[in-house]
């Protein structure tokens, strides 16, 4: 910067990448789309513990990263967005007390068990129950 000045920080700038999508290659960067599956699907599971572990204010950056690792992983994003919404970004969708789950556990047995419990208890029963409910969760 000092030796070319400002056209420097503008040349570096114009190629920026964003820091989510440059880890994101990183983890699924031994992966190509023609990898057994079983690869493929570690290598997507590698990048979605970590994607889910960002705070939900990265979410745009987050969808940049998981169209790249679907790419690369040989999934459509649509399929990729679908699994990663389902396995790792649970808290996306917060159940309210309007929803079809709640409604199922308000009915259920563990909803007797859960007028005694904490709020944390009952919340603890509810992905209890919803968890009961999913149908595997397609990432091997």
């Amino acid at each position: 910067m000092r030796k070319d000045g400002i056209d420097a920080w503008r040349k570096l700038i114009k190629h920026r990448e964003c820091g989510i999508a440059w880890r994101a290659q990183q983890i699924v960067g031994d992966v190509s789309p023609d990898a057994p599956v079983d690869r493929r699907r570690h290598a997507l599971g590698r990048a979605g513990s970590w994607l889910g572990s960002l705070p939900p204010r990265l979410s745009l950056e987050q969808e940049d990263a998981v169209k790249i690792i679907a790419e690369r992983c040989g999934y459509s994003t649509e399929a990729a967005q679908r699994a990663f919404r389902a396995k790792f970004f649970r808290d996306v969708m917060p159940i309210s007390e309007e929803s079809p789950a709640q409604q199922l556990i308000a009915t259920s047995t563990a909803s007797r068990r859960a007028a005694s419990a904490t709020p944390l208890q009952r919340d603890r029963l509810l992905v209890d129950q919803v968890s009961e409910l999913s149908v595997g969760d397609g990432l091997g």
